[in-house]
Formats: C-alpha cells, structure tokens, sequence
C-alpha cells in the first residue's frame, strides 16, 4: 500500500510572530544591540566590536558550551548551557594559553577551540550535543526580558560611571583608576612572557592571582586589539553577563521559583547596606558590585568561573552518584580558580566542608561527594599557596575586627564626648549585624521548612557565606582588602535570602505581601532620615547621633513583627520583616545606583593638566617603543611617584602599560612584600612605602640626574638596559642625557632613547 503522508502544517504568520516575541531571542537582540551602540558611543570602532564579538562567540562560548553539554549531564536551559559553557571556555582559553604562551606559539591556545570542533562534528556520541537542549518555552518570557532589562541596565551602569570617564585617548585616559595601569601593565607581560613578572620592577616574580591577564593576553593575541581597549571597554562586558545569569539560574536550581533569580540579581545591583543618616554615608561597606567588573578585573574573572562551580558543587552534593562527567568539570574549574581570584577556592573549602560535616552529625554516614570535594579542594588550596602565589600572603594577616576597628578609629576621631574602646567596638559591631541582618535576613525563612535545613546545597552556600563574613571578622589587610572576601560570598548570601523568602511568601501572588513590606522599609527609612535631620543637636556628640538611627530601624522592624502577631498573622512575620528591611535597603542603595543614568552621555575625563597622571603624549611615545623594540628588552624610567601634592605615591605603572615592556624600576606599590611591610611598620597603605632596593633606584635615577658614560653605561653594563624612557615632568637632564644615548622618538612630554653601546 501507498503511504498517503498530510503535508506538513505551517505556522500562520500571526503564529509565527507570536512565537518570536515569547522566545528568548528578542531579550539577547537587545542586549547585543544595547551593548554595540553604547560601546560605539563610547569609541570602539564598530570593526573593532565585531571582531571581538566573533572571539567570544566562536573561540569562547560555543567550544565552552559544547563540552559543558557534553559533561554536565541532564539537560537544562538553553541559557544555562550558553552562560556556564562561557565560563567554562574562558577557563580552557586561559589553560591552554599559559603553555602555549611558555613554549613561545602563544596562537597555539586556539587549537582547544579547533579540536572541540573537530571532535563534536565526527564523534557520533558528541555530535548530539550541538543543539539547543531543554525546552526553550520553560523560561518564562517574563524572566527573559527581566534578565535583559538588568544586564542593559548593568551596561548602562558602566557607561554612566566608568566608559566616560575612563577614555580611551588622550586626555580622557590621562587619569585612569589607580590600579588601571597595573592590571595593564601585568597583562602586557603575561602577552609576552610565561613566567611572568611585575613588569614595573623587572625581576619580581609574578606571586598574584593572574590568570585574567592570561585572557587578555590570549584575546589580544586572537584578535590583534589593544589591551588598553579590551580592559576599559570590551572584555569585562561579557564577563558581568555570563555572572549576573548564572546567579539567576543558580538561585533557580536552589529554590525552584524563576524570581528568586531576578530578585537575587536585583539586590546585588540595587541594595545596600542601610543608611538612616544622609549626612555621612553608610559605615558598612556596601555589598553591591555593579561597578566592579571594571575595577577589579581579578575579582571580576574569579566570580565568573566560581558560578558554575557553585552550580556544579550544588548537582554534586544533592545527587552523587551518576555524574562523572561533571567531576572532569568542577577539576577544570578549580584549577583554573586556582590564579582566578584569592577568595574564591576558600570558600568553596567551607561550602562542603560544612555540607560533610552536617551530614555526618545528621545522617552518622560520611557524604562522600562532599568528603571527595573537600579533598579536591584542600589539594588546589595548597597548590595556589605554594606554586602560584608562593607563600605570598598580599598583606592578610589574622587580626580580629580589624575592618571594624578601622570604622571605630572613624567614629573616635567624630565623637564628641570620650568613650572607652571596647564601648565604641560594639556599637560598630551591633551596626554591621544590624545592616548585614537587613540585607539577609530573608534566609532566616529557611529554617521553617526541615527540607531546606537539611538540603546540602542550602548547607553547601551557607558555609560560602560564613566563610565570607567570618573572614572579614578575623582578617586584616592594609588596604582592608578583605572585604573581597564578603564581596565575593554576597551573592550566595543574597540567593539564600530569595530562596528562605520563597519559602515563606504565599505561592500564590507573592507580591502582595511583598510590595507592601517593601514600600514600608522605604517609607520607615525615610522618615528616620528627615526626623534625624531635623533633630541632629549641633556640636552633640556623633556616636550617639549614629546608633539612635540604627536602633530607630531595629525598632521599626520589631514593630511590624508585633503587628503582624497582635493582628494574627504570625506565620506572615517570616517574609515580611525581612522584606520591611529590604524595602530599608533599597531606598538606601537606589539613588547612587540610577542618579549616575541621567548623565550618562556627559562626557567627564580630567583635562586639567595639573592633574593628569599619563603625560601628553606617554600613550604614542610606549607604544612606539613597544613596536621598535624587542619584548625581551629592559627600560628604565626617570618617573616613580604618581602626581600627588606633598608625599610619593609610588603607584606609578603607566609606562610599563603602555611599552609592555618590562622596566628596571618603575612604580613599586604592589610588588611582592609591599603589603605585608606596610602591616609590619603600622602604615594604612603600601603607597608611600619605600623602595626596598635603594641602591638599583639610586642607579637608576643617576643615568636621568647625572648622564655620564659611566652612569648610563652601568644601566648598561650592570642591569643590561637597552631603552630610557623620558616623562620631563620629573627631573631630567634631557640635552646631556642625548650626549651618552640616542634619541630616537618624542611625543609631547616624553622622550625615548636608545642605549647604544
């Protein structure tokens, strides 16, 4: 018999349209259309944009993807799969570059993306994870558009606070963020050079979580961009994409509710720490980090790859069995955390060695995935300390309090009337639980239901998040650097406040419980601050100006409590006084999150020269030494000290940024040691250290004071320096230095000799 077939039925136009806008599609157009025309705006030729986008779609993200599918085992999202396999394709892309850059073919690293191709398109077993898996429509619309709204408003954040006043020429780039040149300055070397140095003192190996140079190094090598271009404006753009989605889809995996996720997301942007006085800002650090990803790159890069090992680490403690490939996952992840950021891998440590512990006195049987994972990570712990950053401690040292006790110096030298010690310690400490209660206080709603208190992935981040707070309790640095750590565990902490806020709110619209907590902690907190302002006593004393306003907000929320259980309703008490003081939180943290959007198309680089830290000109004059002269040659320098009035901030690194090239002595601030001594002689920060080799500086400067055959030729002869480069903004002998060496460029302020010999 014939087989009669119906002819296949094709969707009306209508349909089809209609399909398009429930999609994902849309949301990811706007995203990329949003990102394209801000960045053009902010001078990154559309070519430029182009050729970096086609990187990271086809050298990161689909090679990361497909093996991401092919080991992470049950099928999710499609945006899950596309999100984690970016991280994980930058955790590849920096593995395989550090060898290939050592063997000198630093292109090499681009086979990892060749031979994924090669294996997924002949393996019949691998050939099926090319397309999308998981259902598409189980993504809410709602949640897709919800996600773009908040990476749109994350790139136009950046623009707003950090593309224009960051520029990418001249003047606009002549006051950079302090630590800008550094983190430029430290990719250059790693493009050329494994192992790497500090390349502004030549000879100081590279001890620092590093490997956010390494994708730098490899994209400018893939792509031919200018690191200056892919640190201020291009790199960091996906990064802060693929994090704020996997937060949302890891507070998904936790609480099963998809606005977990956007609230989870929302509270990182939009919440801080409450501020009940307007007058002086908030004494606890704000746990926000929308600003971050530009700031610190290092931070940025280990949060990105901490994500899906959350994601992982979580599938293993609940399911341990049946997930091999996803132990080949969390290895490749862990290693690759292991030069990512300092933080992350000691929390992770916490994370399951709290799940092992708790299930030990629970259950009186060892978990083995979590036993496995505490192993793993001791083993990658002990790595990064003795091979990576070689017994170097950047400065953290174990001093209890110490981040309160520098907010206590604060409030001493503000007080009006004497106060013991210890009396203003616990004000400081009762004012960060308070606000840190107000924050996440939600995850207290978790332990209503047995499920979650026993739940490993709820114990897994709780032990991230004690681990963040505890280590700004026990830790000091000079810079109060250990505050990376509670920056780095907040947004577990806050997907623990939305999932025990999940757990407490009705089912059935939540939002009317919500809205109006939320609209309460507004209101409340903006009465405390106009009743503060109007009743502030002049000249009385700050102390108590400052904790009647906290104790103002504790009171406010315990009258809610006692209202909500005069009037019957208990159970309601669990959600709402914690919504209450995120309402608190929110109306603390919303204007200096939205206020910078109005002005975002005001272009506002420093052009006063008085103030400008790169000189005219230092940008043409590095980058020409960089193209007429071997990556193996040592420059020295005449220019130590940033511009400052009255002392020597000795975070001087543009040069070394721009040449990439190494130098015999430039800036010293960060170098190996410099922390730590500043700790030692009680000084609040490395930057007006002291050089520690002052007879290398003293040579150094000799050659640019004194230029005589024998001061020039010892840079020569003794450190083997082939270039001098000239800032004549500091002292230099520029007419005789020509009389001993050859000038061969000269752009504005600076000159660049050869040392011929």
């Amino acid at each position: 018999m014939l087989e009669v077939r119906s002819p296949a039925v094709v969707p009306s136009v209508p349909a089809r349209r209609w399909r398009l806008l429930r999609s994902g599609r849309l949301p990811v157009a706007f995203v990329v259309l949003l990102a394209v025309v801000t960045l053009n705006v902010y001078a990154v030729p559309l070519p430029e944009i182009g050729v970096f986008g086609a990187y990271i779609l086809l050298g990161v993200t689909l090679p990361g993807m497909l093996w991401w599918r092919a080991l992470s085992g049950t099928p999710r999202s499609p945006v899950a799969d596309v999100a984690a396999g970016t991280a994980l394709g930058y955790a590849l892309e920096v593995l395989t570059y550090i060898p290939a850059r050592w063997l000198d073919v630093p292109l090499a690293f681009l086979a990892w993306a060749g031979v994924t191709y090669l294996l997924f398109a002949t393996m019949p077993s691998l050939r099926r994870h090319w397309p999308a898996r998981g259902n598409p429509g189980e993504v809410p619309v709602g949640w897709s558009w919800g996600m773009a709204g908040l990476v749109g408003y994350a790139i136009l954040y950046s623009a707003a606070t950090f593309f224009r006043t960051q520029g990418l020429s001249w003047p606009g780039n002549g006051a950079p963020y302090i630590d800008l040149p550094y983190h430029l300055a430290m990719a250059g070397d790693v493009k050329h050079h494994i192992p790497a140095m500090f390349a502004n003192v030549v000879g100081e190996a590279l001890h620092d979580h590093w490997f956010v140079y390494a994708d730098l190094a490899a994209t400018s090598w893939a792509t031919g961009l200018e690191l200056q271009t892919l640190l201020f404006r291009l790199s960091p753009l996906p990064m802060a994409a693929v994090f704020t989605v996997l937060v949302v889809v890891l507070a998904h995996r936790l609480s099963g509710r998809w606005w977990t996720g956007i609230a989870a997301v929302v509270i990182t942007f939009f919440v801080t720490a409450p501020d009940p006085y307007a007058w002086t800002g908030v004494l606890v650090p704000s746990v926000g980090g929308v600003g971050l990803p530009w700031v610190s790159p290092t931070q940025t890069f280990g949060a990105v790859l901490f994500v899906p090992l959350a994601l992982l680490l979580v599938d293993l403690v609940r399911r341990p069995s049946g997930l091999n490939g996803r132990w080949v996952l969390v290895a490749v992840l862990m290693l690759a955390e292991v030069g990512g950021k300092a933080t992350f891998l000691p929390l992770a440590l916490a994370g399951v060695t709290l799940v092992l512990a708790v299930h030990l006195i629970v259950h009186r049987k060892v978990h083995r995935a979590a036993a496995v994972l505490t192993g793993l990570c001791l083993a990658y712990v002990a790595f990064a300390q003795i091979v990576v950053f070689q017994g170097e401690n950047k400065g953290l040292r174990f001093a209890p309090f110490h981040l309160m006790r520098w907010h206590e110096d604060r409030l001493g030298r503000d007080a009006g009337l004497p106060l013991q010690r210890p009396v203003l310690l616990l004000i400081v400490v009762a004012i960060y639980l308070v606000s840190w209660a107000a924050v996440w206080g939600g995850a207290v709603g978790l332990l209503r239901r047995r499920r979650w208190r026993t739940d490993p992935a709820v114990v897994l981040l709780v032990g991230v998040g004690m681990a963040g707070v505890g280590a700004v309790c026990v830790f000091g640095h000079p810079g109060l650097s250990q505050g990376y750590f509670l920056g780095s565990a907040a947004p577990y902490l806050t997907i623990l406040a939305t999932t025990g806020l999940a757990a407490t709110l009705p089912e059935k619209r939540p939002w009317r419980v919500a809205l109006p907590a939320l609209a309460a902690g507004a209101v409340a907190i903006w009465a405390i601050e106009s009743w503060v302002a109007i009743a502030r006593p002049h000249g009385g004393n700050v102390v108590i100006e400052r904790v009647i306003p906290y104790a103002l907000l504790a009171g406010a929320a315990a009258a809610v409590a006692l209202v909500l259980v005069l009037t019957g309703r208990r159970g309601l008490t669990w959600c709402a006084v914690p919504v209450f003081a995120l309402g608190c939180c929110l109306y603390s943290g919303y204007a200096p999150r939205l206020t910078p959007l109005w002005s975002i198309a005001e272009a506002a680089p420093v052009t006063d020269p008085e103030r400008l830290h790169v000189a005219e000109g230092g940008v043409t004059a590095a980058r020409w030494l960089r193209d007429h002269s071997s990556p193996d040659d040592l420059v020295a320098v005449n220019a130590h000290c940033r511009r400052s009035a009255g002392r020597c901030d000795n975070r001087h690194f543009w040069i070394s940024a721009y040449a990439e090239r190494r130098i015999l002595v430039e800036g010293w601030g960060y170098i190996n040691g410099a922390n730590s001594r500043a700790a030692l002689i009680g000084q609040p920060t490395m930057g007006t250290l002291e050089f520690r080799d002052p007879k290398r500086l003293a040579d150094n400067d000799a050659a640019f004071l004194r230029p005589t055959t024998e001061t020039v030729g010892g840079l020569r002869d003794t450190y083997g320096v082939r270039w001098l480069f000239v800032d004549d903004r500091y002292p230099a002998l520029t007419s005789e230095l020509g009389r001993f060496a050859a000038l061969r460029f000269r752009a504005g302020h600076c000159w660049v000799y050869e040392v011929t010999s």
